[in-house]
C-alpha cells in the first residue's frame, strides 16, 4: 500500500514577503493599495464512501473552490483531534489506485458514525483536507477557515464523540427541554406552545425536575473535549443556523443544543439552589462548562481581549492557534489589524507582531496580559501558550485616560519603547497566598499584619481614608458602589469598612467568623478569591500608596501609568536603563486616569454602566449630584486642546480615544518618560 501524497493547491491568497523588521511590515500592510488580481480560494474535500460501521474507512480526495460555481456542496466537520498516539488507517481511492493515510483514532471513530451505508457524504476535514506537512499551505488554507465554515452548504456538524456513560440520555434530556421553552431574551425564557400550562420549565426561580441519573447524564454532555478546544469557538460560530450536534448515533440542532443549556444555566439562582442540595452541588461542578457553552452561542463579534479571557481554558496543539483560531470572530476595526497566519514563524514571533499591531493602533491593554518570564522570553509580549489563571480585576479601568498609547520606534524589534508616567516604587510587599486558604483566623491574622490599630483614624494619599482604601485595594474595588446602577453580586464598601474596623479594633483580639454579618462574610469571601494569586504592596512615597499585584512581585520595582494601557503595570529595572514587564496591578488612586488628568473631584465620581451603543459596560463618571452618568471626562479640559469632536462623540455614548502627545502633558506639569521595555 502507497502512502497518499497531496498534490499541490492553486497559488491562493495573495502573501506580502517577509521581511526582518516587523515596523517594515506593517507599513507594507497600512499603506500597499489592494491587489486588483482575483483572489483564489482553494480547498480539497473528502468524500466519505459508503459503507459499514465496521468496514475499513474508505474515501476520496479531490481539490475544488470555493468561488467554483456551481458552489461546492459540502459539510464541515468540527471535532477534537485527539491524540496523535495509536493512529488508525483510513484508505484513499482515486485512479484505480489505493493510497493510505493516518489519522487519529477520535477522527476515525467520527468518520465511522459519519458514513452512510448507502450514499457518499462530501465533507471538509481539516486533518485530511489540508496537508499538515505543508506550512504554507497551512497557512493559506487556516486564512480560508472563516469561509470555509461560514459557507458550508450543508452545514457544519459538531461531532462531541461516540456514546458514553448517560451520553445518549443526556442528549435526550437536552432535546426535551429545548421543546419547552423559548428565548425571548438572553435570560428570558417564556413556555413554549408545546408547555404553554407548565410554565415551571422556564420560570428561572423554579427547579428543573432532575435528579442524580439526570445531572450526570447532563454532565456526560457538558463536559466533553469539544467545548475546550480553541478552534471550535471560531468554527461554531461562523457555523449557518442548521449547524448539528453529533454525539454518538444522538442528534440535535445546534441552536436547540445552546436553548437548552442556558435554560439549565439560567436555573442557577438563589431560589433553586437553597431548596435543593443536590442541585446546588452539580451547579458549583459544573457552572464553568455551563458559562463556557453559553458563551459558544453568541453570536456578535467579539474583541480580542474577550476573546482572549474566553481562551483561558481551552486546548490547542499549536500555540500559534491561540491567534490563528479566532481571526473570522473579532469585530471589524481589529480585523483591520492585518494579522495573516504564517505557521513558518516561530511562537514568539506570531505573539509579538499582534502585540505590535496593537500598539500601533494605540492599545497597549494586552500588555496587562505579560507575567514574569526569563530572559528568553520578551517581557513585553505575553505568552498565551502557557496557561494563566484569569485575572480577578473584573470591572474596567481607564488607567490611561481616553488616549492612545504614545510609542517610538527604536528599529529594534524587540525592544517596545511607550510613554507613560512612573506613578511610585514598591517599597513593602506582603505574599498572602499562605494566608488565603479560606482560613478565617489566618485572614484576621493577615489584616493585623497589614495595618496597624490607628489605621482607622488615617487619611489616604490621594483622599479619602485609609481604611476605605485599604478595603478597596483588598477587593481590587470589585464593589457594589463601582456599578451603577450598583450590582447585586460583590459586597458593598461599608461591609468592608466594618469589618476591617472590626479585626483592628482594641480589644477584639479574639474576634472569630461567626461575629461578623453576612455582609461582611461576603467581603471576606472576596477578599479571599481576588488575593489568592496576588501579593498586596504598599509604595516609598509618605504617605504611601497601596496596591495589588504579582506574586513574584519585589521591593524596587516600579508602578507605572502608559497612555492607552486600562490598567497600570509593574515594571523592574535592569542595566542599561531598560525595563522588564512584570504585570498588571491595582493601585488605588490611579485606576481611573489620575496619573494624566489629575484626582477626579467632587460632585463626580467613577463607575461602570451598562451602554447600548457600545454592547457592554463602560467606565465613566456619575454626578452624584444629579445622578446622571457620562462617558466624558469631566477632567478633559484640563489639557490645552481643541475637544469638541471629543465631547461630541461621549453624548452618543461612544467613547473616543485621542493621541495626544507628551509635550502637551509636560506644559500642565505631568512628568512624561520613555521606557524602553526588553
Amino acid at each position: 500500500m502507497t502512502q497518499y501524497q497531496y498534490a499541490p493547491l492553486p497559488s491562493d491568497i495573495q502573501q506580502k514577503a517577509a521581511t526582518t523588521n516587523i515596523f517594515q511590515r506593517i507599513k507594507q500592510l497600512t499603506t500597499s493599495r489592494p491587489s486588483k488580481l482575483k483572489k483564489l480560494r482553494p480547498i480539497r474535500l473528502l468524500t466519505i464512501l459508503p459503507g459499514h460501521h465496521d468496514d475499513e474507512i474508505m474515501v476520496s480526495l479531490h481539490q475544488t473552490s470555493l468561488d467554483a460555481r456551481p458552489t461546492p456542496s459540502y459539510e464541515a466537520l468540527s471535532y477534537v483531534w485527539g491524540s496523535p498516539k495509536d493512529p488508525e488507517t483510513i484508505f484513499i481511492t482515486g485512479s484505480n489506485e489505493l493510497w493510505d493515510i493516518q489519522v487519529t483514532r477520535n477522527l476515525a471513530v467520527a468518520l465511522r458514525h459519519l458514513c452512510y451505508t448507502d450514499k457518499p457524504r462530501v465533507t471538509w476535514i481539516d486533518a485530511v483536507c489540508i496537508d499538515q506537512s505543508n506550512l504554507d499551505e497551512r497557512s493559506s488554507q487556516v486564512q480560508l477557515m472563516g469561509d470555509i465554515y461560514g459557507l458550508a452548504p450543508s452545514g457544519v456538524i459538531v461531532w462531541l464523540g461516540p456514546e458514553e456513560g448517560e451520553s445518549k440520555y443526556g442528549m435526550q434530556l437536552l432535546e426535551q427541554l429545548s421543546s419547552k421553552v423559548e428565548i425571548v431574551e438572553p435570560g428570558t425564557f417564556v413556555p413554549s406552545a408545546q408547555s404553554q400550562h407548565d410554565g415551571t420549565w422556564a420560570d428561572t426561580n423554579q427547579p428543573l425536575p432532575y435528579q442524580g441519573r439526570e445531572l450526570f447524564a447532563l454532565g456526560c454532555i457538558i463536559n466533553r473535549p469539544w467545548f475546550t478546544r480553541v478552534w471550535i469557538r471560531q468554527e461554531i460560530f461562523l457555523a449557518s443556523d442548521n449547524a448539528l450536534v453529533l454525539c454518538g448515533d444522538c442528534t440535535m440542532t445546534w441552536n436547540n443544543f445552546c436553548k437548552a443549556v442556558r435554560c439549565v444555566f439560567a436555573k442557577n439562582t438563589p431560589a433553586v439552589l437553597r431548596q435543593f442540595p443536590i442541585q446546588t452541588r452539580w451547579f458549583k461542578e459544573n457552572e464553568n462548562s455551563l458559562a463556557r457553552i453559553c458563551e459558544l452561542a453568541r453570536k456578535t463579534p467579539f474583541t480580542y481581549k474577550r476573546l482572549r479571557k474566553a481562551q483561558g481554558y481551552s486546548d490547542c496543539k499549536d500555540p500559534r492557534d491561540r491567534i490563528y483560531a479566532v481571526l473570522s470572530m473579532v469585530y471589524a476595526p481589529e480585523q483591520q489589524l492585518g494579522i495573516v497566519p504564517d505557521y513558518t514563524l516561530s511562537i514568539l514571533q506570531v505573539y509579538r507582531d499582534v502585540v505590535r499591531r496593537f500598539v500601533g493602533m494605540g492599545d497597549l491593554d494586552l500588555l496587562a496580559e505579560c507575567r514574569p518570564t526569563d530572559s528568553s522570553w520578551i517581557s513585553w509580549v505575553p505568552n498565551w501558550s502557557q496557561f494563566s489563571r484569569s485575572d480577578s480585576l473584573q470591572y474596567t479601568f481607564l488607567t490611561g485616560g481616553p488616549f492612545l498609547a504614545v510609542s517610538r520606534n527604536l528599529n529594534n524589534d524587540d525592544i517596545l519603547s511607550i510613554s507613560g508616567v512612573r506613578i511610585d516604587r514598591v517599597s513593602k510587599v506582603f505574599d498572602l497566598h499562605n494566608l488565603i486558604d479560606y482560613n478565617y483566623g489566618s485572614f484576621i491574622k493577615m489584616i493585623r499584619t497589614l495595618i496597624p490599630s490607628d489605621y482607622a483614624q488615617m487619611n489616604y494619599a490621594t483622599g479619602g481614608s485609609a481604611i476605605e482604601a485599604f478595603v478597596r485595594t483588598l477587593v481590587t474595588e470589585q464593589l457594589e458602589e463601582i456599578c451603577h446602577p450598583p450590582a447585586l453580586g460583590p459586597p458593598k464598601l461599608l461591609d468592608g469598612i466594618q469589618t476591617i474596623r472590626k479585626i483592628i479594633a482594641p480589644g477584639n483580639e479574639a474576634i472569630q467568623y461567626h461575629d461578623f454579618d453576612d455582609g461582611e462574610k461576603k467581603f471576606i469571601s472576596f477578599v479571599n478569591t481576588t488575593m489568592e494569586d496576588k501579593t498586596f504592596f504598599f509604595t516609598s512615597s509618605s504617605p504611601p500608596l497601596m496596591g495589588a499585584g504579582i506574586q513574584s512581585l519585589q521591593p524596587g520595582d516600579l508602578v507605572c501609568a502608559f497612555l492607552g494601557c486600562e490598567r497600570p503595570l509593574l515594571l523592574r529595572p535592569i542595566e542599561n536603563s531598560k525595563y522588564r514587564v512584570l504585570g498588571p496591578a491595582y493601585l488605588r488612586g490611579y485606576m481611573h486616569g489620575q496619573a494624566f488628568l489629575g484626582p477626579i473631584t467632587a460632585p463626580f465620581r467613577a463607575v461602570t454602566t451598562f451602554v447600548p451603543q457600545s454592547g457592554g459596560d463602560v467606565f465613566g463618571f456619575l454626578d452624584t449630584g444629579t445622578g446622571r452618568f457620562q462617558i466624558e471626562d469631566p477632567r478633559i479640559d484640563v489639557l490645552p486642546l481643541d475637544w469638541r469632536d471629543y465631547k461630541k462623540y461621549c453624548k452618543q455614548g461612544l467613547r473616543p480615544l485621542r493621541t495626544v502627545a507628551p509635550e502637551v502633558f509636560e506644559s500642565v506639569g505631568v512628568k512624561m518618560e520613555w521606557f524602553d521595555i526588553v
